[in-house]
């Protein structure tokens, strides 16, 4: 089943399908020469967009939910509690565990739900239609989570009392907006990769020449994707924390208002954007040529053996000497298929063991706001306030990485790969729960509450909680944005929106173990918790490189090969004019 590699100045699609990535090279010119350094291209003005959109539905998700744990943990306030601060913001009174399995249960919805949102986008609606029906979905959910947080009247005192449909109303309201923010979430970062143009082409910029790199323009785009998201968050958490304090429906109605916005902008763009149409059910397409494969894996391989790297029995999918008629008319995908579900399948591999590193991340949504409760804050901080430095970190050196580090690198032609960069997020994720650890115990060593902290904070400052925020955040640099545009640049096209939703699983997976833990997650055992969590990602870390470092081998080779294949290329001022134009 070998297939024979000439080099004839183009890469053809029988080397693609051998080499087993997708390349994006011109078939008539060659553009990535090994003479040339390789830059990213201007982010399109459509593209801007999206990640505009973007902002406002983070500043709304982020914003809201990060008042979610006191909303459901603590008890109400008194007036002259709320203007001291003297206890935490609080309304429902069901406890951290109740609070932390809610969470968790909400972020398990909304990263398992972009597989519905990615299966209706890739079969039936496209993306657009996609992302501006769930959005209509997720604004009925921050509604009805505005309503039912206004309290139904006041005692003496000034303490508001809620009725019966309070917490009921919370659970369907998250359960709503976790199927919009799902339905979407998948789709929204392909659509918005999907503004790029496609092909290498060749610019002189101060009479140097230089390729223009899809690859690195889709990640110079995915940067300040990922860079204006936390600027949505660190705004939206902010606000939002801050309104909490005199009332929780306030805290709602703002991220309301501002998805309302997203909606707007994003709508406002509709002309603008390159729509790539549906193709058909790719899930059920994908099952039918796995089965295929295996059962043509028992008829053939004592006479036929593949020659893949990776999911080899796909090779089974492809024309074989000797097969049967009935066979031929049982494939109902085009001769490129197996291949591109085999890098599918590659890319999907790494998401099972970063559910771990997920598990270290979603710490900072729950336990780490519990952790501030216990600590001391100054007069103007509530404890989950302190979750802003997460986007605080990474708005400010995402900017490093983008315009300083990434360059350096390319310029030097070093190859940083993917598995690289997210097994150094994925170390950084265990040190920061190692950290929290560390400060856990101490806060149980501090008086006046020791081991079961009361409504009166122990003496350690919560600026101990720092150092966790500066090494998570800095791991998402690596681990999130690194497995975001792994997923993009290593999807075929017709299973882009489905990738993207795979990667999220690891995110769902991490939420329903910290619901499985969640009765656990209380006094006097919290520090167990965190450094039990932080041995899990470092072996995690060790076993994750070990498995996968093979991926930036085969990458860095793909590439040098389609150097290799380069041939010189000349193009007229107006043939540069004119790619310059399509940014």
């Amino acid at each position: 089943m070998a297939e024979t590699k000439e080099s004839t100045g183009t890469l053809d699609t029988k080397v693609v399908k051998d080499q087993e990535h997708i390349m994006r090279i011109p078939h008539d010119e060659g553009f990535l020469q090994s003479t040339l350094p390789r830059i990213a291209g201007v982010i399109p003005f459509a593209a801007w967009f999206i990640v505009v959109n973007e902002f406002c539905e983070r500043f709304a998700f982020y914003g809201g939910s990060l008042t979610f744990q006191n909303y459901i943990e603590n008890p109400e306030q008194t007036a002259l509690q709320r203007a001291t601060l003297e206890r935490q913001p609080g309304a429902l009174d069901k406890g951290q565990s109740t609070a932390t399995a809610l969470s968790n249960y909400f972020m398990f919805w909304a990263y398992f739900t972009p597989l519905i949102g990615a299966t209706v986008a890739d079969q039936y609606w496209g993306k657009y239609k996609t992302i501006l029906t769930f959005s209509i979905i997720y604004m009925v959910g921050w509604i009805i989570l505005c309503t039912s947080s206004i309290p139904n009247g006041y005692m003496e005192d000034g303490t508001p009392t809620w009725g019966g449909f309070a917490f009921p109303g919370y659970v369907i309201s998250i359960t709503i907006i976790g199927l919009g923010t799902g339905g979407i979430k998948s789709v929204v970062s392909p659509m918005c990769a999907d503004q790029i143009p496609k092909e290498s082409y060749m610019i002189e910029k101060n009479g140097k020449q230089y390729i223009v790199d899809p690859d690195l323009t889709v990640q110079h785009l995915y940067n300040w994707f990922y860079w204006a998201i936390n600027i949505g968050s660190l705004i939206g958490q902010t606000v939002c924390t801050t309104l909490e304090r005199s009332a929780f429906w306030k805290a709602y109605l703002l991220p309301s208002c501002m998805f309302l916005l997203s909606i707007c902008i994003f709508y406002s763009g509709r002309k603008r954007y390159v729509h790539v149409p549906p193709e058909g059910s790719v899930i059920l397409k994908a099952y039918q040529c796995i089965r295929y494969s295996l059962v043509r894996k028992r008829k053939y391989k004592a006479t036929v053996q593949p020659n893949s790297k990776n999911f080899a029995f796909l090779d089974y999918a492809d024309s074989i000497p000797g097969e049967t008629q009935e066979e031929v008319a049982q494939r109902k995908w085009t001769d490129a298929f197996p291949s591109e579900l085999r890098q599918t399948l590659k890319a999907c591999s790494i998401y099972p063991l970063l559910t771990i590193y997920w598990v270290c991340y979603s710490q900072m949504t729950n336990n780490l706001i519990s952790q501030a409760s216990q600590m001391q804050r100054p007069s103007w901080m509530s404890n989950d306030l302190i979750n802003i430095m997460d986007p605080l970190i990474l708005v400010l050196i995402i900017p490093i990485f983008d315009y300083g580090i990434y360059p350096y690198l390319s310029r030097k032609n070093i190859h940083f790969g993917y598995m690289k960069r997210i097994s150094i997020g994925f170390f950084l994720g265990g040190a920061s729960m190692a950290v929290a650890a560390i400060v856990q115990k101490k806060i149980y060593e501090a008086p006046p509450g020791f081991d079961h902290p009361g409504d009166v904070a122990n003496e350690i400052s919560v600026w101990w909680q720092i150092p966790s925020y500066v090494l998570i955040a800095t791991s998402e640099v690596f681990a999130s944005i690194g497995s975001l545009e792994y997923s993009y640049t290593h999807a075929p096209t017709s299973m882009k929106c489905l990738i993207s939703a795979l990667s999220l699983l690891p995110n769902a997976g991490a939420a329903l173990i910290g619901i499985f833990l969640s009765p656990a997650a209380k006094d006097p055992n919290m520090h167990w918790m965190y450094a039990g969590t932080a041995i899990a990602a470092g072996i995690s870390t060790v076993i994750f490189y070990l498995l996968f470092r093979k991926f930036d081998v085969e990458d860095k080779e793909m590439l040098d090969a389609a150097r290799a294949l380069g041939v010189p290329n000349q193009k007229t001022a107006a043939e540069k004019a004119e790619a310059e134009e399509r940014l």
